[in-house]
């Protein structure tokens, strides 16, 4: 996926097994920065001189996370990492993100075990600080 963004770059992710983002120059598409960490990226998006993405991340117990990642739209370096996997469930995976205002909405599933069933799982975070609002 590419992401449209202020400035001189677009912005894309990969769905091979890297939680990884690569920021491109428009003139020469020349990699300008990449952000990576274990887990799958699934979309990103722009606003306000940042660059959100959401996926999963894999923790230490094998349960994925339900992640979103902050990222400086000009350098890749992370401004704030949220990771949740909510109680009693086997982890979770954001699939989709959006930006309105200084409000980053994260939508995914959560994985609760029991036949393979999941629920759907909204959240909504600053897009300085990442808490939850």
């Amino acid at each position: 996926m590419i992401v449209p963004c202020v400035g001189n770059a677009y912005y894309t992710h990969d769905l091979n097994c890297n939680f990884s983002v690569h920021a491109n120059a428009l003139q020469s598409g020349a990699v300008a920065w990449t952000y990576k960490t274990p887990g799958l990226a699934y979309k990103a998006a722009s606003g306000d001189d940042k660059i959100f993405a959401v996926g999963s991340g894999a923790e230490k117990s094998g349960v994925s996370d339900f992640r979103v990642v902050a990222l400086d739209q000009k350098t890749g370096s992370v401004i704030w990492n949220s990771k949740y996997v909510p109680a009693g469930s086997l982890g979770g995976v954001a699939l989709n993100v959006a930006v309105q205002g200084n409000v980053v909405v994260a939508v995914g599933d959560v994985f609760t075990g029991a036949s393979q069933k999941s629920y759907t799982l909204v959240r909504a975070y600053d897009a300085d600080t990442g808490k939850v609002v």
